[in-house]
């Protein structure tokens, strides 16, 4: 009999632990904050030109360096949750500084923030900004292990019924069953599909998934947001 893998999902975190993750954040930077000040007077001239700027310069650091080097911040990791771009890779230190200070735009009357609320993807004006997603770290681990194919996981679109996994030359089509709107618990199968390992030739032209574009140099369907092809790694422009 034969036994079907099962197949890793990716879900979106929840807004309440995105919330309870900024929280251990916040305590974090205010304690290192906290232990310098203790050292340093307020009427020192150290308090003006080394507290300050700490306390401008670190958090960014805090936030852009961890969320681009390991996926996650403290607060994050504690939550179990990962911040990835639009093919569910890691984000660079560039898209990262760039999403910490839109955090800024998502402060005003806290706007930004409750937008989360009720997008489809949980994600922020920042996010958004960004080309960011919060997603649940454990789905990413699966995602990442030798068993899956080495292709990047793309997100395209808002709607479940549009996000695919590339596998190959294709991207493989999600299941009709799944509805076309979810809420912040639904999670999707992402079916890796390569024209590779199709008993018959693929000769007839399918159209490009939601959010999707064409290499020039090879033809493979990549992320709107990516930048370089992984498999010829020809440079691409963001965008459609």
């Amino acid at each position: 009999m034969d036994e079907t893998p099962s197949k890793p999902v990716l879900t979106y975190s929840s807004v309440w632990l995105r919330l309870a993750a900024s929280l251990v954040d916040y305590i974090a930077i205010s304690l290192v904050a906290g232990i310098l000040m203790f050292f340093i007077s307020m009427d020192s001239d150290l308090f003006y030109y080394v507290v300050l700027p700490f306390m401008v310069i670190f958090p960014w650091l805090y936030f852009a360096y961890q969320e681009s080097s390991a996926g996650a911040t403290i607060g994050k990791n504690m939550m179990g949750m990962k911040v990835v771009d639009i093919d569910g890779n890691k984000i660079s230190f560039k898209r990262a500084t760039g999403r910490y200070f839109a955090k800024y735009l998502s402060g005003i009357f806290l706007i930004g923030y409750i937008m989360a609320f009720f997008d489809a993807s949980k994600r922020a004006l920042h996010d958004r900004l960004a080309g960011t997603f919060v997603v649940d770290a454990m789905n990413v681990a699966m995602l990442d292990g030798t068993d899956q194919p080495e292709v990047p996981v793309a997100f395209q679109g808002e709607n479940p019924a549009e996000v695919n996994r590339g596998g190959g030359d294709a991207f493989g089509p999600v299941p009709s069953s799944v509805p076309g709107s979810h809420s912040a618990t639904d999670s999707f199968d992402l079916k890796p599909v390569s024209s590779a390992h199709s008993s018959e030739p693929d000769t007839e032209a399918k159209p490009l998934p939601a959010g999707a574009k064409n290499c020039p140099s090879c033809g493979t369907v990549v992320g709107m947001y990516q930048t370089k092809c992984h498999r010829c790694s020809a440079k691409l422009k963001k965008g459609l």
